[in-house]
Order: C-alpha cells, then structure tokens, then sequence
C-alpha cells in the first residue's frame, strides 16, 4: 500500500498509489529472495518500519515516505550476484520517482528566485535580481 493511502485510508487510490504499491512488492522480492549487503536484523527492521507500518490513530504512512525519500537502505545495498545488479537500480530509480510525492511544496517565491525565469510587469526576476526586459 501507498504511503499515502497509510497516511490516510479515506484517500481516494490512484493508478499512482497502485505503482507504488508494486514497488513495494519487487522490493520484498528482492530482499526476501537474493543474496545482499543486508543482515537479517536489517531485513526485519526494513519490513516492519517500511512495509508494515502501523498507524496510529489513524495517522501513518511516515516510514514509507521517509524510506523513499531518505533512499539510505537502498543506496547501501548490495546484492551480491553482479548479475543481478539492475534490481539496486530498478528500485533506486523507483523509490526517487515515488518520493515526489511526498516533498513539500516550496514557497511560491523561493521558487520564483530559483526559476529565474518569471517575467513580471515587463521586468525578468532572476535570482533575487529584477531588471528590465
């Protein structure tokens, strides 16, 4: 399950929630079923605090959403068939795409100055600077 259907299950599922979901499902593969870095005392905690989180009250989801975005786990692994190497991959390039998700939105003015591009009144914001176009 999503992140943020743990977070809230009165959220309406999205073909997104369904692909993280799928996520999960190759990464519990992966562990459970090749050869790694991972001890199995590393391996139990992953699959309590990422793939079976408990809410509380109503309220979860954190792990997960941390776990994507952190990526510190899946960027430790190592699998230890070399043939096998894709799988890190795959789910690296997975976890960073799903962890979009569950960024915050930055202040419309930080990404104003960051986008450098707006033109506003006839004049180009770049980086804080205002000069006329």
């Amino acid at each position: 399950m999503s992140a943020a259907l743990v977070s809230d299950p009165t959220a309406p599922q999205t073909f997104v929630d369904d692909l993280e979901s799928a996520f999960y499902v190759i990464l519990w593969l992966v562990l459970m079923y090749t050869d790694s870095s991972m001890t199995a005392r590393e391996r139990t905690t992953v699959m309590q605090h990422v793939m079976d989180p408990q809410p509380v009250e109503g309220m979860g989801g954190h792990g997960k959403a941390d776990f994507l975005q952190g990526q510190g786990v899946l960027r430790k692994l190592t699998l230890e068939n070399p043939d096998q190497s894709r799988f890190k991959t795959l789910l690296v390039d997975l976890a960073t795409l799903f962890s979009v998700r569950y960024e915050a939105e930055p202040p419309q003015m930080i990404g104003i100055y960051l986008m450098g591009l707006t033109t506003q009144n006839g004049k180009e914001c770049q980086l804080g600077n205002t000069r006329s176009v």
